[in-house]
C-alpha cells in the first residue's frame, strides 16, 4: 500500500477541488456528492466488507489501513463527482488522463486493502501492475499538460447548464 501517496492525492484534490468547486453550484455539487457517496459506501460495504460486521472491526485495529480506504473512497467519490458534474466547458486531455491515473490508484488500492484484508495478497502480481499503470497515466498526464501543441486557454468547467455544451460563462 502506498498511504502516503494516498494523503497526497487528498491535499492535491482538495486544493483543485476548493478552486474549482467554488465557481459551482453548491447544491448541485453537494447533491452530487451525497448521492455517490452513498452508492460507493454501499459497494464498499456489499463487496470489500461481504456485509460482515467483523470485518470493520478487524479494520479498526489496523488504524493505516483503515485511513487508506477512507482515503481512496473519498479519492473514487471526487473523482467521479467531478467528472460527472461537469456540464459546460471541455475537459483537457491531460486532466482526462490524470483523472484516469489517479481513479485506476484509487480502485488498484482498494483491491490491495481486499486481498490484504482477506490474507491473499500475493507480490509481483497483476494488482503491482495497475499500481504502475496509474502512475504511468499520472505521468502521461504531467507530459500532455506542458506540451507546447496542449497548453491552449480551456474554457471553465461548470456544473450548471446541459452535458456537453461548451460555452464558457464569465
Amino acid at each position: 500500500s502506498y498511504a502516503l501517496t494516498n494523503l497526497f492525492m487528498i491535499v492535491s484534490l482538495s486544493i483543485y477541488g476548493f478552486s474549482a468547486f467554488r465557481k459551482w453550484n453548491t447544491v448541485q455539487v453537494l447533491l452530487d456528492s451525497l448521492v455517490m457517496s452513498f452508492f460507493v459506501i454501499e459497494l464498499i460495504w456489499l463487496v470489500f466488507l461481504n456485509q460482515n460486521i467483523k470485518n470493520i472491526l478487524q479494520l479498526r485495529s489496523d488504524w493505516v489501513s483503515t485511513a487508506g480506504i477512507i482515503m481512496d473512497i473519498l479519492i473514487i467519490i471526487w473523482i467521479v463527482i467531478w467528472y460527472m458534474s461537469v456540464r459546460i466547458g471541455k475537459i483537457p486531455l491531460y486532466l482526462k488522463f490524470m483523472a484516469a491515473g489517479v481513479l485506476l490508484y484509487s480502485i488498484t488500492d482498494l483491491v490491495y486493502y481486499y486481498q490484504y484484508l482477506y490474507s491473499s495478497y500475493a507480490p509481483n502480481t497483476i494488482i503491482d501492475a495497475f499500481y504502475e499503470a496509474a502512475f504511468w497515466l499520472m505521468g502521461i498526464s504531467a507530459l500532455l499538460r506542458f506540451d507546447k501543441k496542449e497548453i491552449t486557454i480551456h474554457t471553465a468547467l461548470y456544473n450548471i447548464g446541459q452535458k456537453g455544451k461548451t460555452a464558457g460563462l464569465a
